[in-house]
């Protein structure tokens, strides 16, 4: 059985390079743009700017796509926060969360079960969906582009033999009428 790190077979290296035209390809005819590392793929299909409780909350939905020739093992119930950086808002679905040492000196491993992974074979894929607010939501207005992204950090995906990097897409705020 072939892991994620052994080498792919000349069919696979085709199939990875069809892939690739083909995501190039439909990147240029859609609006959305987002970005693949090691054949997993994100795309923010929508974001609703909802107001509850006289607060803006923004209502996204993404979907996670295994493009790639290998099973990939995702976290669908990661935290999703918002930050605001210089090329505009952020909604981030990441686990990058630390595993805390007590003073005995032993690794606390907290269970991967909350987090609901889901393994994705090849052309398989998952949805992501999360209602967020905060001070850079309160500034959204209908139009308005935002990146989402899935991150998970190198030592939880090592630590799990999970999916791990970050991956971004672009996205329009709608206000539903």
């Amino acid at each position: 059985m072939k892991t994620a790190h052994s080498t792919p077979s000349r069919i696979g290296s085709l199939i990875v390079i069809a892939h690739f035209f083909f995501a190039l390809a439909t990147s240029f005819a859609s609006e959305q743009f987002s970005d693949q590392l090691d054949g997993l793929r994100i795309e923010a299909h929508h974001a609703f700017l909802v107001t509850q409780d006289e607060e803006k909350v923004l209502r996204v939905h993404a979907t996670l796509f295994n493009d790639g020739v290998y099973e990939a093992t995702v976290l669908t119930k990661t935290g999703a926060a918002t930050a605001q950086d210089d090329r505009g808002v952020v909604v981030s679905f990441s686990f990058t969360g630390l595993m805390r040492q007590p003073e005995n000196g032993n690794l606390i491993i907290p269970s991967l079960y909350p987090l609901e992974p889901v393994t994705l074979r090849p052309e398989e894929a998952t949805i992501l969906f999360s209602s967020v607010s905060g001070s850079s939501v309160q500034d959204l207005n209908d139009g308005d582009v935002i990146r989402v992204q899935y991150v998970v950090r190198d030592t939880w995906g090592e630590r799990f033999n999970i999916w791990h990097g970050a991956i971004t897409a672009e996205v329009v705020v709608t206000v539903p009428e």
